[in-house]
């Protein structure tokens, strides 16, 4: 029987204007992309869609894992077991749709 289930990851779910709106829930900035992946890895086998964004600092490069987007009660229980296991952990919230 052919199981072909869908294995386009749900990462285009929904309006594919770019900006998936929702909040985010980062759970650390690494300095290697290797300590960042390893979050993303573990996360990722809790059925989280984990994404690894770099940003480049006054500090040096930061390697950012995020988890989401999810809506504002998801972002909060996410972030009080992410807090419970010890993350440090940042709520992101939707832009408000501000064009700069």
């Amino acid at each position: 029987s052919g199981s072909s289930s869908g294995s386009s990851s749900g990462s285009s779910s929904g309006s594919s204007s770019g900006s998936s709106s929702g909040y985010f829930v980062q759970v650390g900035a690494h300095k290697t992309r290797a300590a960042a992946e390893s979050i993303q890895k573990r996360l990722q086998s809790g059925g989280h869609n984990v994404t690894v964004t770099v940003a480049t600092t006054s500090s040096g490069t930061w390697y950012r894992v995020r988890v989401g987007p999810f809506d504002a009660a998801g972002a909060k229980d996410f972030a009080d077991r992410a807090r419970q296991q010890k993350y440090q952990v940042a709520v992101i919230p939707p832009p408000k749709g501000d064009s700069r």
